[in-house]
């Protein structure tokens, strides 16, 4: 106990930038990024905040980055948990950190975020929503979680939907997980291009959009 009291008390200001080339990140931004929070959190249940005086838990970098951010761009799910814990606020850089965390597959750190009122649907400018960066990025097993949780399937990035994205990067599995929750083949985008327009001629992608569109054609004309 008394060796863990110094080396809190011992931290001292942090240098310029850290491994990511942050600018001015705090002693809790480089922690984050190692994911030493979270030993601090077991080590002090429920008193992290006191021992950590003086040091807000919300600050960001003049780049606008959170410790809450490096702990998921890290992948450190129990770092993030203890951020949470101990008052890390979800603000205008939580968009970027959830989606960063869906970009690297970090799917509990998704899971962690959206369990704290994030709109799973948000839609962010340059990214677009979580579920267009996870098949952009092919992350099937964030794919798989996002549908399961409700993500709107035909949502993507302006007219672009998260179908046009698995065809343009040729993933069967995910182009498959996202029929089979509904995605519409027919959604055109901003160049008034399908799914199937986008995929590779002959490819596995096109046979398994061309599959589907044949079944929907054989169901509708059922009625």
């Amino acid at each position: 106990e008394f060796g863990k009291q110094i080396i809190i008390r011992s931290i001292t200001p942090s240098p310029p930038s850290n491994g990511r080339g942050i600018e001015n990140p705090t002693v809790l931004h480089i922690w984050a990024d190692m994911g030493g929070i979270a030993w601090l959190g077991r080590a002090f249940p429920s008193r992290l905040c006191s021992e950590f005086q003086g040091f807000n838990v919300n600050l960001v970098t003049t780049d606008r980055v959170s410790a809450l951010h490096e702990a998921c761009l890290g992948g450190h799910v129990a770092c993030a948990k203890v951020l949470l814990e101990n008052g890390a606020q979800l603000g205008n850089h939580v968009a970027s950190a959830i989606h960063e965390a869906v970009k690297r597959g970090h799917r509990e750190c998704m899971e962690i975020l959206l369990a704290h009122e994030v709109d799973i649907d948000q839609e962010d400018l340059q990214h677009g929503t979580l579920l267009y960066v996870a098949c952009i990025y092919q992350r099937t097993d964030c794919v798989k979680k996002l549908l399961e949780l409700g993500a709107n399937v035909n949502v993507g990035k302006r007219l672009d939907t998260p179908l046009h994205a698995a065809a343009r990067k040729s993933s069967v599995e995910v182009v498959i997980l996202l029929t089979d929750y509904g995605a519409s083949l027919k959604c055109r985008n901003a160049d008034f291009k399908c799914a199937l327009d986008l995929a590779a001629p002959n490819s596995k992608v096109a046979q398994a959009l061309l599959l589907r569109e044949g079944n929907d054609s054989f169901s509708s004309s059922l009625f």
